[in-house]
């Protein structure tokens, strides 16, 4: 050992307290580092979902398809959701509603059998 460096024991191997402590010190970093990474990769993800459903895109925050509707509804109400074969246009409030009355009429359907 080094003169001034105290020897401690670990796991059968004997190290410098000062390479301990450095040692540490770098895996500390390591994870501190880590932890930041995936704090800023996490608030850039949200910040790049929260401008895609601005745009009309996927929409954060909606674990299925039918929250997803409802969220598109109540942000763009107005706006083309569907055109039919026939030409006929639906909004997003449109199809909100229709596909409620439709969910409805299954639950209606259910309960009588």
């Amino acid at each position: 050992a080094r003169r001034g460096d105290t020897l401690q024991k670990t796991s059968e191997k004997v190290m410098p307290s000062s390479r301990l402590k450095t040692t540490a010190a770098v895996w500390g970093g390591v994870g501190l580092a880590a932890v930041t990474i995936r704090a800023l990769k996490r608030w850039r993800n949200r910040k790049r979902e929260e401008r895609i459903a601005a745009q009309g895109g996927r929409l954060p925050d909606c674990p299925t398809v039918v929250h997803a509707l409802a969220k598109r509804a109540e942000l763009t109400p107005n706006d083309i959701a569907l055109v039919a074969c026939d030409g006929a246009q639906y909004t997003w409030q449109q199809y909100d509603a229709e596909s409620s009355a439709f969910a409805r009429s299954l639950l209606e359907l259910g309960e009588k059998q």
